[in-house]
């Protein structure tokens, strides 16, 4: 039996927790466990008492106390089965969690939303796009797959691993990735990375030139944008559908590309998913004008059961299609692992680029995945995720039809971990975002995507993948009551 703490053992609990404008009620909680953790005032193995208890003796909502814990749980401090929540035995020694993204991606997040600081908290909070649902992710397994990747390489591991990473992880998503996303390659083809920033970086360097353009979807994905103008390449948007990118044959004749990157399994803010006629126009126009087409997989992961669309790499073979993918939102952001497929012409060029860059990433990171691929236990994963996912998407859903009174439209909901609320050209989603945050909502405003006003989009960018979803109606009736003081 593991004892329980109680609240007259623990007076840091005991205190009230401050009512001051912008101190969380959530953080402030989060942090007096996380703290009496890592200071030894909570012993591993003791049992934390009942979410209804806490929130009664601090006169805060049981929500809030939910939320903590299962955050707690998601970053390894605490363990929750059904006789309690107690303090793992394993708790990390550091504050860092698997949600903490890299300052870049803050960076790019605070951009797009001007004014508002984007903290650990917010990233933390509800319906922040881009987290995977880490309270589900099966930590035990991932701790026996990288104890078992640490006896087999032994003293090994400790040395420098090969600039395009390691082969045995190479081999594994190779084959990964020709079972579940049609792509046709051999390990060779594949270098790993530490994520998207880097591996737009190393694939840019040794096929571009200063000044060469390079096609964007408008709206777009701001972060992928980074590397673009660091190349000093020249940006040129191109207006989304609800069938994607949609450039004119004018276009590919009179400012053809020399790269184009796009989102199309799930177009990033929108949801759209690229066209098989635009798959097939973009395939045959880029071979014709020797353009470079970076597919980034995002969101193709977790599709919805039914047909899926075939990657732009498997189409042809003779158009230069580099395809890139992350396993940040397959398993942990902290994980950083990412890698990219190159057509063969691009192979010398490339490899002979990352002989300047630092040799490798994460070696023990690389080969726990391995294990975890080769054991069987990642697609398990995979398809326990898409199963949660389509769950809480129904759920989602079901609470914007409910609560909102405001003329709408729901679009990505066919893949991913988020979807698109657009909203009325009337409503300020910027300001709508920061008001919700007030409440613990973090949201991204479609309108801060957008390249230029030739395009329309305004709303909400809401991930639904680390937000409990008894919280959804909450959430959806607390947006619904800011939108309606919007249009009074």
């Amino acid at each position: 039996m593991k004892p329980s703490i109680h609240f007259s053992d623990i007076d840091f609990l005991n205190s009230p927790l401050s009512r001051e404008p912008g101190n969380s009620l959530q953080q402030q909680l989060y942090s007096r466990i996380k703290n009496a953790i890592l200071d030894g005032k909570l012993k591993p193995g003791s049992r934390l008492p009942g979410t209804r208890k806490v929130g009664e003796t601090l006169n805060i909502g049981r929500n809030t106390v939910i939320i903590v814990y299962e955050l707690l749980t998601s970053e390894g401090f605490l363990i929750s089965d059904n006789t309690g929540t107690r303090i793992s035995n394993n708790y990390p020694e550091s504050a860092t969690s698997p949600a903490h993204l890299p300052e870049e991606v803050k960076e790019s997040i605070t951009s797009l939303v001007e004014g508002t600081e984007i903290t650990q908290q917010v990233i933390n909070s509800a319906f922040f796009p881009g987290i995977p649902a880490l309270n589900i992710f099966p930590h035990n397994e991932w701790r026996r797959a990288e104890s078992r990747a640490s006896r087999k390489a032994g003293f090994t591991i400790l040395n420098y691993g090969l600039p395009d990473g390691e082969p045995a992880l190479k081999q594994a998503v190779a084959s990964y990735l020709a079972t579940s996303r049609g792509v046709n390659c051999t390990p060779e083809q594949i270098i790993l990375s530490s994520g998207l920033h880097k591996t737009l970086q190393i694939c840019l360097a040794p096929i571009t030139q200063k000044g060469d353009r390079v096609w964007v979807e408008n709206p777009g994905y701001e972060f992928a944008k980074s590397p673009f103008r660091n190349a000093g390449l020249n940006i040129f948007p191109i207006k989304v559908d609800k069938d994607g990118i949609n450039p004119t044959q004018e276009m590919w004749q009179n400012f053809p590309p020399k790269v184009i990157y796009l989102t199309p399994s799930s177009q990033y803010p929108t949801g759209a998913r690229l066209s098989l006629e635009r798959r097939i126009d973009i395939i045959n126009n880029a071979i014709k004008y020797n353009t470079i087409v970076i597919e980034d997989d995002y969101g193709g992961e977790f599709p919805n059961p039914g047909p899926q669309l075939i990657s732009l790499q498997g189409m042809n073979s003779q158009a230069s299609v580099i395809y890139i993918g992350s396993f940040s939102q397959m398993m942990f952001p902290a994980l950083r692992v990412g890698f990219a497929v190159l057509p063969s012409t691009l192979l010398g060029p490339v490899s002979e680029s990352l002989l300047t860059q630092p040799h490798g990433g994460n070696r023990l990171a690389q080969l726990t995945l391995t294990e975890f691929i080769e054991s069987g236990r990642f697609i398990r994963h995979i398809n326990k995720m898409s199963k949660a996912y389509q769950d809480k998407r129904k759920k989602l859903i079901r609470a914007i039809k409910k609560s909102l009174h405001c003329a709408y439209e729901i679009t990505g909901q066919q893949v991913g971990t988020q979807l698109t609320l657009n909203l009325p050209a009337d409503i300020d989603d910027v300001q709508l975002v920061a008001q919700a945050q007030q409440h613990g909502i973090n949201m991204l405003p479609l309108s801060r995507f957008r390249a230029d006003d030739t395009v329309e989009a305004n709303g909400l960018l809401i991930g639904y993948a680390n937000t409990p979803t008894d919280l959804y109606d909450t959430y959806m009736l607390r947006i619904d009551k800011l939108i309606a003081e919007q249009q009074k």
